[in-house]
């Protein structure tokens, strides 16, 4: 496991933290303040392709984005969660727990299979049958 010292929020001391195996983020990189801070794992992360039909504008942005996200001063066991991002800037989000999770985990396995069967029509339709 990797610590990390740095700043307090306060800015009067220092304070050092053990990171959890999952945690990706270079907090030292980002002068993080120790007791503020956010462990973060890496992300799960849906982009659709580009429109080409779409203005070149119109960036295509990660639609939903998800991570594992405990704060410094938490205890695993209780203080983490899933964040799922339903938008770029994170403007929509929800922090999801285990069964918020499976829940989630379930709507999308039915929506893969819809979107399964979509595409499959979508092949259909194009091959003209």
């Amino acid at each position: 496991m990797r610590t990390y010292t740095g700043p307090t929020l306060d800015g009067t001391g220092t304070c050092t933290v053990t990171c959890p195996e999952w945690c990706v983020v270079d907090h030292g990189r980002l002068n993080d303040k120790a007791d503020d801070m956010f462990h973060v794992s890496e992300k799960a992360v849906i982009v659709p392709p580009a429109d080409p039909a779409a203005s070149a504008e119109s960036a295509i942005v990660p639609q939903m984005r998800a991570d594992l996200m405990m704060h410094s001063t938490g205890r695993e066991k209780d203080d983490v969660s899933i964040l799922l991002r339903l938008d770029e800037y994170g403007d929509r989000a929800v922090d999801l727990d285990v069964a918020a999770a499976d829940d989630v985990l379930a709507q999308l396995e039915e929506y893969t299979a819809r979107f399964r069967r979509l595409r499959d029509l979508l092949a259909e339709v194009s091959a003209g049958r």
